[in-house]
């Protein structure tokens, strides 16, 4: 069933993407959580790490580019 088939892939992607973002260590993973899934900025952010604007974004990036790193791997590694 292509339906069935569907629902396994987005949950082996999300199984991925979670595991990924684990990797990312904290605060960085805790970081890219609460700008991703709670829809906060970057200035919440900060304010309730005890961090920067600048330095929220800053790990953001360095995150967001790790993750797409790790992410890429494995999507290399399945094809």
């Amino acid at each position: 069933c292509l339906v069935g088939a569907e629902m396994c892939i987005r949950d082996m992607e999300s199984r991925l993407l979670i595991e990924a973002i684990k990797g990312l260590g904290e605060p960085t993973a805790s970081i890219v959580i609460q700008k991703y899934y709670y829809g906060m900025t970057a200035k919440e952010i900060g304010q309730r790490a005890g961090l920067s604007k600048n330095a929220v974004e800053k790990r953001l990036k360095r995150g967001l580019e790790k993750l797409k790193t790790v992410l890429q791997s494995e999507h290399d590694q399945l094809t």
